[in-house]
């Protein structure tokens, strides 16, 4: 018998191996990551737009603020300049009842009476329609005296200037309160007033 053909050996031939079953961590991982950059984005977002409407608010109550104290300001200007108004007012006033006038009130010349170049036949002087008044009606009538001198409360001298270009002087001279005697004389100034009470 012939002997027998070995049939030829069979190639062993390795199993393939199975594939290798993946862990999901990584798509978990992956997953969480994307959700919490969501949570976190909606959160700044959130918080981001709560901080920006704070901001908003401030802005919109400093703007009232602002206004209403542009608002006062403005008033208490224009309270200002209406005292400053009134101030200048009373200044104005006050200047012109303060202000002296040098000059008798107009007509003043009537109460001087023209002397005589020559002596009278009776010797009689003429006298001033100003003798025998008293303080009050001498005010009235030639106003207050730019100059006063006081011997004694009731003793007085007034005296008026009669003119910007001459030294000429009206005197009135009081003794117990009425005019004693009415003279337009020469004036240079307080100076020689003083000889006038002796």
């Amino acid at each position: 018998m012939p002997p027998k053909k070995k049939a030829p050996a069979k190639k062993l031939v390795a199993p393939t191996p199975l594939p290798e079953k993946s862990c999901p961590f990584g798509a978990i991982i992956a997953t969480t990551f994307v959700i919490t950059a969501i949570v976190v984005v909606s959160l700044m977002y959130s918080w981001h737009s709560k901080e920006m409407k704070k901001v908003e608010i401030l802005n919109s109550k400093s703007c009232v603020e602002v206004a209403q104290l542009n608002a006062e300001q403005q008033n208490e200007i224009n309270d200002l300049t209406t005292d400053v108004k009134t101030l200048e007012e009373e200044k104005s006033d006050l200047i012109a009842l303060m202000e002296i006038v040098e000059n008798p009130k107009e007509g003043w010349g009537e109460y001087i009476p023209e002397q005589p170049e020559e002596d009278t036949e009776d010797g009689e002087e003429v006298v001033s329609k100003l003798v025998g008044k008293n303080v009050e009606d001498v005010r009235e009538i030639l106003g207050e005296p730019p100059v006063l001198l006081r011997n004694y409360p009731t003793n007085q001298i007034w005296v008026y200037h009669t003119s910007s270009e001459e030294p000429t002087g009206l005197y009135v001279i009081f003794e117990e309160g009425e005019v004693t005697e009415v003279i337009l004389d020469e004036f240079n100034g307080v100076d020689i007033l003083p000889t006038l009470l002796n």
